[in-house]
């Protein structure tokens, strides 16, 4: 009978800022149904562990695989099956003058494929192959196709993903991933922000837009992405 894989393995897990090692070589795993304590001091490097695990943060060195996918990767398809309570989570109590922002990026799915078939030389090679022997009817030629075009969107949609992230981070106070809806959006997140703040948002929104107006369904005619912003109130005045 095969063995399940845990469903945490971290091998060798490095973090360093500069000269700081927040992360000195852990490896560890967590088995099915296996209530697991990580515990330590404060700067022990817990935090870090959990965020290079979500991949907020990339890891300096070593892998982690959780639910058997790759932490990195897969991050994408990881962040629909898990979620994240940290310590200092706000309250209710605490959210006076924060409002929530919802973020929906989609892009053009037909035509990043036909560039990935332009550009991705393992894809690109394929794709020459198949039509050189006439093979591209054939299912297996087309499943094969398929599985490396898959492949390729998850990897690129996630590294999209984190760029977006990253870009809205220093203006929020919290997010929330939530799952995307359809096959053309690629990221469906909610934002906390200080409502003092919401000018900055809006501002590191609009250069996110910039960078990433190639991704858009509208891109073809006026050049701009189609990021769709919604607010709410979600605190006492």
């Amino acid at each position: 009978m095969t063995t399940p894989e845990p469903v945490i393995v971290i091998d060798q897990l490095q973090k360093s800022y500069g000269k700081v090692q927040a992360v000195r070589g852990i490896s560890m795993s967590v088995e099915r149904g296996e209530i697991f304590g990580f515990l330590g001091p404060n700067g022990a490097g817990k935090t870090t562990t959990i965020r290079c695990m979500l991949d907020v943060i990339r890891p300096s060195a070593g892998t982690i695989r959780v639910l058997g996918l790759d932490a990195q990767r897969d991050a994408l398809a990881l962040h629909q099956r898990i979620g994240y309570l940290p310590g200092d989570v706000r309250l209710p109590g605490q959210m006076t003058g924060k409002q929530e922002f919802g973020l929906k990026v989609t892009w053009d799915r037909d035509r990043i494929i036909e560039e990935l078939k332009r550009e991705h030389e393992e894809i690109r090679r394929f794709h020459q192959e198949l039509t050189r022997k006439h093979l591209q009817s054939t299912y297996f030629a087309r499943m094969q196709l398929g599985r490396m075009i898959d492949k390729a969107l998850t990897e690129l949609s996630a590294s999209y993903v984190r760029d977006i992230y990253e870009g809205l981070r220093t203006v929020c106070v919290a997010s929330k991933d939530n799952k995307p809806i359809g096959d053309k959006m690629i990221l469906n997140a909610s934002f906390l922000i200080e409502k003092e703040r919401e000018s900055e948002f809006d501002a590191a929104v609009t250069r996110v837009a910039r960078k990433f107006r190639s991704l858009s369904d509208r891109c073809r005619k006026n050049k701009q992405p189609e990021l769709r912003i919604g607010t709410r109130h979600c605190s006492r005045n």
